[in-house]
């Protein structure tokens, strides 16, 4: 039973996996605003009389930021679309 569980759930995270590589929307989302994060915290630090910005602190802060926003993001796309197809109040109630 327990060996079931896991195997759908395995084939849940990959189904789950391959929307979120094939929407644009999301791989943009993922990789393209934690670069856009981490180029304004290096252009603000610049700004702010730094000569050599830290870029560890500026990457993993960029990085942090773009996947919050990320996964407020897709968290929100998965209920509205959960809410659209009648599954909301499966996997609620």
């Amino acid at each position: 039973m327990t060996s079931f569980r896991w195997g759908l759930i395995k084939q849940q995270m990959s189904v789950q996996f391959l929307v979120r590589t094939l929407n644009p929307f999301f791989l943009g989302l993922f990789v393209i605003q934690p670069a856009v994060f981490s180029a304004v915290g290096m252009l603000l630090s610049r700004a702010a009389g730094n000569s050599t910005p830290d870029l560890v602190y500026n990457v993993i802060g960029g990085g942090i930021m773009g996947m919050w926003s990320g996964l407020v993001f897709t968290s929100t796309y998965d209920i509205l679309g959960d809410r659209r197809n009648g599954m909301l109040e499966l996997i609620v109630g």
